[in-house]
């Protein structure tokens, strides 16, 4: 979740944190299909938002989308000659950001938006909760790293709501230890925080860390962040555009069972979603399995 312009592989540091994105091989295949890529920094990242303290509003689809549109206004006026013609790609955080931009594509009217392609959209937040406190009954061996994605999760909700609406407590949906590593995830990186919520998490042990609480979701400042930002559970989410949804089934940080249930209930509201899954792709490993399909797909929605 750092910034694009602040690292040369264009991942944000994720690269060099341990986590090989592929995102400069991705970029490369597009630019050698033909393809103009704009890669904008989001809302909060990026050395002027460090500068001016804006804080980076995590999973808000408002936010993002305002920034890719005006990425993509800013790119035709930097290069007139670009095509009107235009779709997005994003992984994971960025999955998530390019499934919603329809509702923001207007904001860049005099330029045609025909598609998405997503790489493991990060959606179902409360439900991969969830489904962690499964894996961890059943896997008690690997509980604190269950324990360590949860809290993450949570923690990252939260944080974004408290830059957003400056009332909310934190302290209402987690413990003090939780609320304590709350600076780390305004000024951490993905794997950084990682760390140190992994090390707070264990040198605690996971039944003495005071992290989420049990009801977190149902607060309701919560419960509505979620409903107008999550699309699995938003009642009005959909899609007009063709969309394709590419998902590893050995994700461990973004759930294949929870993807598929996601674009099963889209496909059956006639939406133009197509889907494809890869047996042995990890968040990482399904951008460079789903390369082809993805310049595929764009090439049929780009004329």
């Amino acid at each position: 979740m750092c910034s694009p312009s602040e690292s040369a592989t264009l991942d944000g540091g994720l690269t060099g944190d341990g986590f090989v994105s592929n995102y400069v091989d991705t970029i490369a295949s597009l630019v050698a299909a033909g393809y103009a890529v704009v890669a904008p920094d989001l809302e909060g990242l990026g050395a002027e938002a460090q500068r001016n303290g804006t804080a980076h509003a995590y999973y808000n689809l408002a936010s993002s989308g305002h920034a890719v549109a005006a990425a993509v206004v800013a790119a035709h006026k930097a290069v007139p000659s670009l095509s009107k013609n235009w779709a997005s790609v994003g992984h994971s955080e960025g999955g998530h950001v390019v499934l919603g931009l329809e509702t923001t594509a207007g904001e860049a009217a005099e330029y045609s938006y025909k598609g998405t392609v997503a790489l493991a959209p990060f959606n179902s937040i409360e439900a991969s909760v969830n489904l962690l406190s499964g894996l961890s009954a059943a896997d008690p061996a690997n509980l604190v790293n269950y324990r360590t994605s949860q809290e993450i999760y949570v923690g990252l909700m939260a944080t974004t709501i408290a830059t957003q609406q400056p009332a909310f407590q934190p302290s209402a949906v987690m413990g003090a230890d939780l609320v304590a590593l709350l600076p780390a995830f305004r000024s951490q990186c993905m794997f950084p925080l990682l760390a140190s919520v992994g090390m707070g998490v264990g040198v605690k042990t996971p039944a003495a860390f005071q992290g989420y609480k049990a009801d977190w979701a149902s607060n309701a400042t919560v419960s509505a962040f979620l409903k107008a930002n999550d699309q699995a559970v938003s009642s009005s989410f959909k899609v007009a555009k063709p969309t394709l949804v590419l998902q590893g089934a050995a994700d461990v940080l973004v759930f294949e069972a929870l993807q598929t249930g996601f674009v099963t209930k889209l496909k059956a509201a006639g939406m133009p979603v197509t889907y494809t899954t890869y047996p042995t792709a990890d968040h990482g490993t399904v951008i460079t399995q789903g390369r082809a399909d993805m310049l595929s797909f764009l090439k049929k929605i780009l004329p």
